[in-house]
Protein backbone atom coordinates (compact mmCIF):
# COMPACT_ATOMS: atom_id res chain seq x y z
CA UNK A 1 0.00 0.00 0.00
CA UNK A 2 1.57 3.73 -1.07
CA UNK A 3 1.38 6.77 1.52
CA UNK A 4 -1.03 9.15 1.17
CA UNK A 5 0.04 11.78 -0.21
CA UNK A 6 2.03 14.89 1.05
CA UNK A 7 -0.96 17.45 0.90
CA UNK A 8 -2.77 15.45 3.56
CA UNK A 9 0.21 13.84 5.97
CA UNK A 10 2.29 16.83 5.89
CA UNK A 11 -0.21 19.24 7.92
CA UNK A 12 -1.44 16.27 10.04
CA UNK A 13 2.30 15.18 11.10
CA UNK A 14 3.04 18.97 11.71
CA UNK A 15 0.00 19.53 13.98
CA UNK A 16 0.81 16.68 15.92
CA UNK A 17 4.19 18.01 16.47
CA UNK A 18 2.41 21.55 17.93
CA UNK A 19 0.43 19.05 20.47
CA UNK A 20 3.33 17.72 21.67
CA UNK A 21 5.65 20.63 21.70
CA UNK A 22 8.81 19.28 20.53
CA UNK A 23 10.85 16.95 17.57
CA UNK A 24 11.83 14.66 20.26
CA UNK A 25 8.12 14.09 21.93
CA UNK A 26 6.89 13.49 18.35
CA UNK A 27 9.46 11.53 17.35
CA UNK A 28 9.29 9.44 20.72
CA UNK A 29 5.79 9.11 19.93
CA UNK A 30 5.73 7.99 16.66
CA UNK A 31 8.90 5.65 17.08
CA UNK A 32 10.76 7.41 14.72
CA UNK A 33 14.65 9.06 14.54
CA UNK A 34 14.82 12.49 14.67
CA UNK A 35 15.94 12.25 11.18
CA UNK A 36 13.76 10.50 9.55
CA UNK A 37 11.13 12.95 11.34
CA UNK A 38 12.81 15.75 9.70
CA UNK A 39 12.96 14.31 6.81
CA UNK A 40 9.07 13.76 6.81
CA UNK A 41 8.91 17.48 7.75
CA UNK A 42 10.88 18.81 5.00
CA UNK A 43 9.04 16.90 2.71
CA UNK A 44 12.11 14.76 1.83
CA UNK A 45 10.30 11.32 2.20
CA UNK A 46 6.87 10.20 2.21
CA UNK A 47 5.35 9.71 5.55
CA UNK A 48 5.03 6.27 6.18
CA UNK A 49 0.67 5.22 6.56
CA UNK A 50 1.34 4.31 10.09
CA UNK A 51 3.46 7.03 11.26
CA UNK A 52 0.41 9.11 9.49
CA UNK A 53 -2.23 6.94 11.72
CA UNK A 54 0.16 7.29 15.13
CA UNK A 55 -0.05 11.52 14.24
CA UNK A 56 -3.80 11.31 13.34
CA UNK A 57 -4.37 9.74 16.89
CA UNK A 58 -1.86 12.21 18.59
CA UNK A 59 -4.56 15.07 16.83
CA UNK A 60 -7.67 12.93 17.69
CA UNK A 61 -6.50 12.46 21.62
CA UNK A 62 -5.61 16.25 21.61
CA UNK A 63 -9.18 17.15 20.30
CA UNK A 64 -10.92 14.77 22.43
CA UNK A 65 -8.91 16.04 25.58
CA UNK A 66 -10.04 19.92 24.49
CA UNK A 67 -13.73 19.05 24.47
Amino acid sequence: MSSPPLSVTLPTVRRALEVLGTKERLAAALNITLGDLDSYLEGQKPVPLQVFFDAVDIVGEHRRADD
